[in-house]
């Protein structure tokens, strides 16, 4: 399903966005992951319904890696028309992907009640080395659904790697040449503390973790959230319990974040594109 209603208004499935970056490391991953994003932005198109930010720059990205650049170039071109607030970053990958280049645009400074958010790759401290994967293959849908502009992962990476001169550890990065470099206004850290089993009488799975989200222009934090919870990993099906949270980790990510977006003490605000 590419499409949800909303009432009587259909909207984007962003779980079809998701399901694309997980369609990555398949055989044929980059056609495959295309394919995804093509039928559900025909699809949307078709029936009006508003194309998330960061869809169409990754799907740009993929196109791109697929050898079409004209027309991953008008999807990436699409990104900044829908969005504003991906101008400069739009530029700068577009001048990535014709390799003339790249000369960082100007500065995009300004005072942002609600600021577009560049996610930065977790830091996954728990004992579970796939969590940090978990995370980073949720966080977006997470940020988006809450109304904000979040720059796509994969264009992301792509515009990185183009640029040169960044750490291996993006986390480490210096906050003004990120904003420079993609315009966005702040940078989301997030640390995994806690991944780990707990037997009660049911087995439970304990998750925590920091969330940081920081003005690339001051270094103050704008926000910042700490979240713990246990999840259980089996649901009951027609033949009894099924573990299904050790084949999708991607279930306690979502439910983590949620939870410290939605936290009745310190969550974060919607964004104006709730």
């Amino acid at each position: 399903m590419v499409l949800q209603l909303a009432g009587c208004k259909a909207t984007y499935d962003l779980g079809v966005y998701e399901q694309s970056l997980l369609a990555l490391g398949g055989p044929d991953g980059v056609n495959q992951s295309a394919a995804l994003l093509d039928q559900s932005i025909v699809s949307a198109e078709m029936v009006s319904a508003i194309i998330p930010p960061g869809v169409y720059a990754d799907h740009g990205i993929l196109l791109h890696m697929a050898g079409n650049k004209a027309e991953a170039m008008r999807q990436i071109s699409k990104e900044s028309e829908q969005y504003p607030e991906s101008k400069q970053f739009t530029e700068n990958l577009l001048t990535v992907i014709w390799n003339t280049g790249l000369r960082l645009s100007g500065d995009s400074s300004s005072p942002h009640r609600y600021p577009s958010v560049l996610v930065l790759p977790p830091i996954n401290k728990s004992g579970n080395p796939q969590a940090g994967l978990a995370f980073e293959m949720t966080l977006n849908r997470q940020f988006i659904e809450r109304g904000y502009y979040v720059f796509p992962t994969l264009a992301t990476q792509a515009l990185v790697t183009g640029a040169g001169a960044m750490p291996a550890d993006m986390s480490v990065a210096d906050l003004s040449y990120l904003h420079k470099l993609t315009g966005a206004d702040a940078v989301l850290s997030v640390t995994i503390t806690e991944w780990e089993p707990t037997w009660m009488i049911i087995p439970l799975i304990r998750v925590a973790a920091e969330y940081k989200l920081v003005d690339t222009a001051t270094g103050q934090d704008i926000w910042k959230s700490t979240a713990r919870d246990e999840f259980d990993p089996t649901v009951t099906g027609g033949g009894g319990p099924v573990v299904v949270m050790d084949k999708d980790l991607r279930v306690p990510a979502r439910r983590l974040t949620a939870k410290a977006l939605k936290s009745s003490e310190n969550g974060l605000p919607y964004g104006p594109y709730h």
